[in-house]
């Protein structure tokens, strides 16, 4: 009997634990449909309910007007006090004119009211656009990159000329203002002779020059309209030995004469062989056609500005005028000597007249090829305090770099300070103390 009651008992409890593990799974799959369909319904908003109540009850007054014909007259009514408003008569006050102070002076001070000028008037029409007030710096100016070349001039000395320029390197047919270099020898070899000139600027004047970090450049972009000078020397030919020497195609013609007209300065350089010379009388010839009959070409002065420009040269540039040159009365105005009857070289510097501007310069001297120092080592350079004191030649067989550096530096600070120029020039800041001439 007790093993019948023990296994109905165990019956029982497994009847039991499966009976709620079915239930269990039951009710969590029936909650599961629940969830799933309220997910599925639409939201439902209850209505708010709103406590009704009545509009207070406000008592009506009746407003009640009365015509203005019937109203009583404020001067009719029991409580008006008339009042005398009539003015009063006054004798009109007496003028007196002073003639002298009577009596003593009083004591203390006395406040004068004196009309005193304005300090600005007529001096600054606009401070906000006047450059003489700012700080101008020229490392800013050379950061910015928004000009060619700039100058602060002083009216007391040029050599105080402060400013920048940047060269544009040029690649023409047969003439280019880049990579001339020295013999092959010299340690400094394939170095731009612009470069040579730039430093030495930089080093002996207050002008930072530099030449623009851009590839050699046709003329063909109307951004060389912007340089204050450009330089031409013997290249490299597309066509070896071909003449002309020089060859310009169309675009290039009508911009360099237009640069020419608009204010520009060219500066063309050769030396004695005849390779140089093919390439002078070739440039003079595209000048020729390009200008016209509105130019001329004539041998300058040792008067002109340009030998006075930054250094003094009373007798012309060095090796200049070791030879007289016979002018022949030619009738034609582009006339350059190619070779003189007596068989000396033409050595000098020639103007390119423009409507009676000089536009540009042609020499003989091969200046550029000397800017070049023949050693690694850079020339030095005293400069005398006085700046009239004129640059001496030498009878040194192996003239110093600096015999030519000078001369370019005369160039390029007479193409600066060219009114007609592309220059941007500024004043001396009304901040900056002058020189007092009588010291």
């Amino acid at each position: 009997m007790s093993l019948v009651l023990r296994f109905a008992a165990i019956l029982s409890l497994l009847l039991h634990l499966c009976a709620f593990f079915v239930a269990d799974q039951l009710l969590v799959g029936h909650e599961d449909d629940l969830f799933r369909a309220r997910l599925n319904q639409a939201p439902r908003f209850l209505p708010i309910h709103r406590v009704q109540t009545s509009h207070p009850t406000m008592p009506r007054t009746q407003i009640q007007y009365q015509t203005a014909t019937r109203a009583t007259p404020l001067r009719d009514r029991a409580d008006f006090t008339a009042v005398d408003i009539t003015p009063a008569e006054a004798d009109a006050p007496e003028l007196r004119l002073g003639t002298s102070p009577e009596g003593p002076k009083a004591e203390g001070p006395e406040l004068a009211l004196e009309e005193m000028p304005q300090a600005t008037q007529g001096l600054l029409s606009d401070t906000v656009a006047s450059q003489r007030l700012d700080l101008v710096r020229i490392e800013d100016m050379i950061r910015a990159d928004k000009e060619r070349a700039a100058i602060i001039t002083d009216p007391d000395s040029v050599r105080k000329t402060r400013g920048f320029i940047k060269f544009t390197p040029l690649a023409l047919d047969g003439a280019w203002s880049y990579a001339i270099t020295g013999p092959a020898t010299a340690p400094e070899a394939g170095r731009p002779v612009l470069e040579d000139l730039a430093r030495y600027m930089r080093d002996h004047t207050q002008i930072h020059a530099q030449i623009r970090s851009t590839p050699l450049q046709r003329f063909h972009s109307l951004q060389l309209l912007l340089d204050p000078i450009h330089f031409f020397f013997p290249g490299p030919q597309r066509v070896s030995f071909s003449d002309p020497r020089v060859r310009l195609d169309p675009k290039e013609r009508d911009l360099l004469l237009r640069y020419l007209k608009v204010g520009g300065f060219i500066f063309v350089d050769a030396g004695l062989t005849s390779d140089d010379r093919r390439f002078l009388m070739s440039m003079v010839e595209v000048l020729r056609q390009i200008v016209g009959t509105d130019g001329r070409l004539s041998r300058l002065p040792v008067e002109h500005p340009i030998y006075h420009a930054f250094y003094n040269y009373p007798n012309g540039f060095p090796s200049e005028h070791e030879h007289p040159l016979v002018e022949y009365p030619f009738d034609d105005p582009w006339y350059y000597p190619d070779r003189p009857p007596d068989s000396w070289p033409p050595r000098g510097m020639y103007g390119i007249d423009m409507d009676g501007r000089l536009v540009g310069v042609i020499s003989d001297l091969s200046l550029h090829r000397n800017w070049i120092p023949p050693d690694a080592e850079p020339a030095t350079e005293v400069v005398a305090e006085d700046e009239e004191d004129s640059e001496t030649e030498t009878s040194d067989p192996s003239p110093s770099p600096l015999l030519f550096l000078r001369p370019g530096t005369n160039i390029i600070v007479h193409a600066l300070l060219r009114p007609e120029g592309f220059t941007i020039k500024h004043g001396l800041p009304a901040w900056q103390p002058r020189q007092d001439p009588a010291r």
